[in-house]
């Protein structure tokens, strides 16, 4: 297989995934980000969202971005926001991707990660049973609550987080000088490179994006691109990260897009200047 320079940075929880895919896969996936907004006011947010923020995917968006994962990616998708339950069909949605699912390939399953606000009631709890019933091990809710961060406690012993699709992480693998995160001056571990590295690299390299998410698979490694609520491509899981591409280009445009973009983000572009030449070379920053 051909080599590129990649680096491991995120993760999503593994032990959620466990049962849905084979290991090299756990790692791989695309956020479809179906809004900006959430109640929640997290003081790390690198996506900045708020309450008042009001932008919300349409129907047929999602699921023309469900048909780009399908085309291009692999493993698992997650549906994410801001917080996606703030979404008006945020249900129909996700019946749909499940739908999407079971008779797909490339797809595994599909993640939603949530702050958790909206899942302690009993009507969330009955329609995650229902989904558990009607499909499987397809999907999984992963609520992130830490109490440092997150300014809502969440009642964890409300009887949805015993339902095996549920499952709670207390802690955040990974930090990133982004949004809120950097605003509030919240210590952030050192990153290798910036978030839309692995992603530039391998397209550059292979000229393909359906071969740079396979070869990012195979490595196990995060792959964006971030899919946001009116189809525009970010390269990194931010919604603060600038527009490379849009799901509604070609697939020679959106491969120039990647190729040609030059992340102007000041943060990023600090933690890049670690890099060793060749790793600058390998997404056109030397």
């Amino acid at each position: 297989m051909k080599e590129i320079f990649c680096v491991r940075f995120f993760q999503i929880n593994k032990m959620a995934v466990r049962f849905f895919l084979p290991p090299f896969l756990i790692e791989v996936n695309m956020l479809i980000k179906i809004t900006d907004k959430c109640n929640m006011n997290c003081t790390h947010c690198l996506d900045d969202a708020k309450p008042d923020n009001s932008h919300f995917m349409s129907y047929e968006d999602f699921m023309n971005s469900v048909s780009f994962f399908n085309k291009y990616g692999e493993g698992v998708f997650i549906i994410s926001g801001g917080e996606p339950m703030e979404h008006p069909y945020f249900w129909t949605f996700l019946e749909y991707a499940l739908d999407f699912v079971r008779t797909s390939l490339n797809v595994g399953c599909v993640v939603v990660t949530t702050n958790g606000m909206y899942m302690t009631n009993d009507i969330v709890y009955n329609k995650i049973k229902e989904y558990e019933d009607k499909y499987g091990f397809k999907f999984i809710f992963q609520v992130t609550s830490v109490e440092k961060y997150y300014p809502i406690k969440i009642d964890l012993t409300h009887k949805v987080f015993s339902l095996r699709s549920v499952c709670v992480c207390k802690e955040i693998e990974s930090m990133y000088p982004m949004g809120r995160a950097l605003d509030n001056n919240i210590q952030c571990p050192p990153h290798k490179c910036s978030k839309c590295f692995n992603i530039r690299s391998a397209v550059r390299s292979f000229k393909n994006l359906k071969l740079a998410c396979q070869c990012l698979a195979f490595k196990a490694k995060f792959c964006a691109p971030a899919i946001c609520y009116n189809g525009d491509i970010r390269l990194g899981e931010s919604r603060l990260c600038p527009v490379a591409s849009n799901i509604y280009k070609s697939h020679e445009e959106i491969v120039s897009d990647i190729s040609n973009f030059t992340c102007k983000n000041p943060i990023c572009r600090e933690i890049n200047k670690t890099l060793p030449i060749n790793a600058l070379e390998a997404i056109g920053e030397i």
